[in-house]
């Protein structure tokens, strides 16, 4: 009983051990991934490279503006249920109380 308990404490800290360990190289990867990217674009400002371009034409506004509307437009579209019509006057019953 006491061999079986510690063999399962043992494979406990194995198998948690291993994830706080995968979990903390992914964490310092993304760390050094954030410092990275920001060095990067720090030199391309000091070197004088507009990082940031602003300039958008008329017609990729258009675009923009009609794909925003699209996307609120899908987004609050009601579809029709089919129920059977007992359903239908039972809930327009309902309403009206």
């Amino acid at each position: 009983m006491l061999e079986t308990l510690s063999y399962g404490l043992y494979v406990t800290a194995i198998g948690m051990g291993g994830v706080f360990v995968v979990l903390s190289i992914i964490a310092l990867f993304m760390w050094c991934m954030g410092k990275s990217s920001r060095f990067i674009k720090e030199r391309k400002i000091e070197e004088g490279v507009n990082v940031s371009n602003n300039k958008i034409d008329e017609k990729e506004l258009f675009a923009i503006i009609m794909a925003a509307y699209t996307y609120h437009v899908e987004q609050n579209r009601v579809f029709p249920i089919l129920t059977s019509k007992n359903w239908k006057n039972a809930a327009k019953t309902e309403v009206l109380r």
